[in-house]
């Protein structure tokens, strides 16, 4: 259904190849990373106490002791699991995304600030 829109708005053929390029120049994310945009957003309220009260229940913040290093800069904390059971849930993969993601980006002062910064990371990734 994206493709069939991008192809409307850039008022491409039917069989006409979607790519980077398309998603880009409409400046869309890839169903995939809207997805990731969403949960990430879901972790930047959380670090800035817009989120939810439940949130506090499923995600934690790892310990930076005393000393705040550049590498523990706003990290989540992975919980350790045994099995491969519940990998793909939502709680692990916002912290994997979460723990990925520049410093810069991280810092955004405004939940739209950090939405566009996120959006031209993933255009940039996608890029190279």
């Amino acid at each position: 259904m994206q493709n069939k829109c991008i192809r409307f708005c850039l008022n491409l053929g039917n069989l006409d190849h979607i790519g980077t390029k398309e998603f880009k120049k409409i400046n869309w994310l890839n169903t995939n990373d809207r997805f990731l945009q969403c949960v990430c957003s879901a972790e930047f309220n959380f670090f800035h106490k817009n989120g939810p009260d439940y949130m506090s229940e499923i995600i934690h913040t790892a310990f930076q002791g005393n000393i705040g290093t550049r590498s523990s800069f706003l990290k989540l904390q992975q919980l350790l699991k045994k099995t491969n059971i519940g990998q793909n849930t939502i709680s692990l993969l916002s912290q994997q995304q979460w723990n990925k993601l520049p410093k810069d980006i991280k810092n955004s002062g405004t939940i739209n600030t950090f939405k566009h910064k996120l959006k031209n990371y993933f255009f940039d990734i996608l890029e190279k």
